[in-house]
């Protein structure tokens, strides 16, 4: 009998989708930080350190977006269009999701 690991169900898709969910969350994390620096630490006299390590380290989850989601098959960087992974749905009639990888063709819906 073969045993199969959750992995082994998982599409592209899916693999996809969370990435880009967690580094949105990382983003907007980092961004309510940097906010919240800036409204509460300006008046209380804060260290400006915080301010811009805050800031690195939101320009650092914004470049993983950017830069580190590729296709699993073929590398291209997904960018832009990772956004439509997130928060589209095929067959939905949905204009923003995307179902394949624009480099190399391979469709979303494929099991890793």
């Amino acid at each position: 009998m073969l045993h199969r690991h959750k992995h082994d169900m998982t599409t592209i898709r899916e693999q996809l989708r969370r990435q880009v969910r967690r580094s949105m969350a990382a983003v907007f994390a980092t961004w309510l930080v940097f906010a919240g620096i800036g409204v509460v630490g300006i008046g209380q006299g804060l260290n400006p350190v915080f301010a811009f390590g805050t800031f690195a380290l939101f320009m650092g989850a914004v470049l993983y977006a950017t830069l580190f989601i590729k296709c699993p098959r073929c590398g291209f960087k997904l960018a832009q269009g990772s956004m439509g992974l997130a928060f589209g749905e095929p067959g939905r009639g949905n204009k923003r999701s995307i179902n394949f990888c624009a480099h190399c063709g391979v469709s979303f819906d494929e099991r890793l």
